[in-house]
């Protein structure tokens, strides 16, 4: 982290024939120094460097005014002005305490779309999308980066005053991407994904080594897989791959995994028939999976299991079958040995890995293909699936409808209609889908939906939802109703009461007094709301009897 700081100081202060190299890029930020008026929005950032890098993105913005934690002359603390003229200069500069300016760095060559800065004592309240417990903010921001819908989070110290959020990992997005809020608070940490940072380089260097810094050697049949043990070793940040041409010595397809405590090689040298890569730990959620067949290679040994299939293709499915197998051979027809045509060979090592590979004609070498065709967790915005229906359900987010998709049997792929839907009479529609080929027949654009497929063969799922919809209605369908002091407690009533699948808590601001602090506990032939409304000084969730909450707790 303080190699981070030192970064952005050094960069901050970099001298003016430097940061100004570009013609029109200005880099310096003037400390203390207002550029009163033209102001196109407004928006919360952490620090000076998140708001140029705000308008930076914003194709509006020239230049801005950031009001630091120090302001103290109204609440407009973490303020982030984005500012445009038709000269693309400020109008006027003055100098005003506890504000910092500067410009757009559109001009300054490509910026990098990551923010690795974590802000100790800061909190971005609201807009929770999902919570679990993690170790520490490393985990807490790796958990968001991992997830392609996590735009900022907030985690909770073991120090933090309520010990129930202690080590509590909040994501959270907004419609503008970033914090809506920003309080100072103690104990908790806030930050943002690590997508398109450094570290997430996919290029692959032919030709070029990087010496040293080894921390083991396996067998790979081509460098992307190689580049994959790398990224599913937690200890793997960079690796060098010799290829099939390579003819030294007896290192063909050898994958040397390596690490320094830089994350960065200490050296790197032109080396004929060499793949050089990066970890790909930063690039959001990968695969388990991986497809690609080697025809003409073999992974000779290990064998648990062989049988006589029809082709290689049937064999893939074979080992993808048993839980074992972790890679195969199959022997085609044209075999030399014709004991051993057609005969696939399952296969299983302690490392995971092919504990050897040669070339050798007439067969073919590859992997399970647990995890790959129908694990797609990306969601399309502004995407439309239509027609395929097989239900229709109401769901507050389309995350809860994801999930709902998942657990149906039937569901391949849904559409869901956001709260942005502009006829009330389908907003948090959710629309389960199913094709005979497990994919959409048409995707079109379309304004305020969002679209995406079953997780059902992306491993383990999970079947709690924790999230609580604050704005948000589940009318009807009451079983029981109590007075209660908040909406964790509601919460926890549901999850105390075993027919309880859904609530809805009413705050004290409600505009009906004899309704305020009613906890509503719900229930429903589907398991779901039965219907959703936006409503003022309500909020809304489910139990979390399947997250492993104690009902004691």
């Amino acid at each position: 982290m303080k190699t981070i700081l030192y970064l952005i100081y050094f960069v901050v202060h970099l001298p003016k024939s430097f940061s100004q190299s570009n013609e029109g890029c200005v880099r310096d930020l003037l400390n203390n120094v207002d550029f009163p008026g033209n102001d196109i929005e407004s928006v919360y950032a952490p620090d000076v460097n998140y708001c140029q890098k705000v308008c930076t993105e914003d194709s509006r913005c020239q230049f801005f005014t950031f009001l630091t934690r120090d302001w103290n002359t109204d609440t407009r603390r973490f303020y982030c002005y984005l500012k445009r003229t038709t000269t693309g200069q400020p109008t006027v500069k003055s100098n005003l305490q506890n504000v910092v300016s500067g410009y757009s760095l559109k001009h300054c060559g490509t910026q990098s779309p990551c923010f690795e800065t974590v802000y100790d004592g800061l909190d971005f309240p609201g807009n929770d999308i999902r919570q679990s417990v993690v170790e520490n903010e490393e985990s807490c921001q790796r958990k968001c980066t991992a997830e392609a819908d996590c735009q900022f989070f907030t985690f909770v110290k073991g120090e933090f005053h309520n010990d129930r959020q202690r080590f509590l990992c909040y994501r959270k997005k907004s419609e503008r991407g970033t914090p809506p809020k920003i309080t100072i608070l103690q104990n908790v940490v806030s930050g943002f994904p690590l997508r398109g940072c450094e570290g997430c380089a996919r290029g692959l260097l032919i030709d070029v080594d990087f010496p040293g810094n080894d921390i083991e050697s396996v067998y790979a049949p081509d460098v992307n897989y190689c580049q994959k043990v790398c990224t599913e070793e937690s200890s793997c940040q960079f690796f060098t791959f010799l290829t099939r041409d390579w003819n030294t010595d007896t290192r063909k397809f050898y994958c040397y995994l390596k690490r320094t405590t830089t994350g960065q090689p200490t050296v790197k040298s032109n080396l004929q028939n060499v793949v050089s890569g990066y970890s790909l730990k930063h690039c959001g959620t990968q695969s388990p999976c991986f497809e690609t067949v080697y025809d003409g290679l073999d992974f000779p040994g290990n064998d648990i299991r062989q049988s006589v299939v029809e082709n290689e293709e049937s064999c893939q499915r074979k080992c993808t079958a048993e839980a074992d197998c972790q890679f195969f051979t199959f022997v085609k027809g044209e075999f030399h040995n014709d004991r051993q045509r057609f005969l696939c060979y399952r296969k299983k090592s302690e490392r995971g890995t092919p504990p050897k590979i040669t070339i050798l004609q007439n067969v073919v070498s590859g992997f399970p293909l647990r995890g790959c065709e129908g694990c797609v967790r990306n969601l399309l915005s502004n995407v439309d699936f239509p027609g395929n229906d097989i239900e229709s359900v109401y769901a507050p987010d389309v995350n809860y409808c994801q999930k709902v998709c998942t657990e149906s049997s039937q569901c391949q792929f849904f559409t869901f209609l956001t709260r942005d839907w502009n006829t009330n009479d389908r907003r948090f529609y959710c629309y389960l889908k199913r094709t005979t080929t497990g994919q959409p027949t048409v995707k079109s654009d379309l304004q305020n939906v969002v679209s995406g497929y079953s997780l059902e063969h992306c491993g383990t799922q999970s079947s709690c939802f924790e999230t609580v919809y604050d704005g948000l209605d589940f009318p009807g369908n009451d079983i029981r109703q109590s007075v209660i002091e908040d909406e964790e407690s509601c919460q926890r009533k549901c999850t105390e009461e075993s027919d309880c699948q859904f609530f809805t808590f009413v705050k004290g601001e409600f505009h009906n007094d004899r309704q305020r602090y009613l906890c509503y506990r719900k229930k429903s032939e589907r398991g779901t709301p039965p219907r959703i409304t936006i409503l003022q000084n309500v909020v809304s969730g489910f139990s979390l009897r399947k997250c492993g909450v104690n009902n004691s707790d």
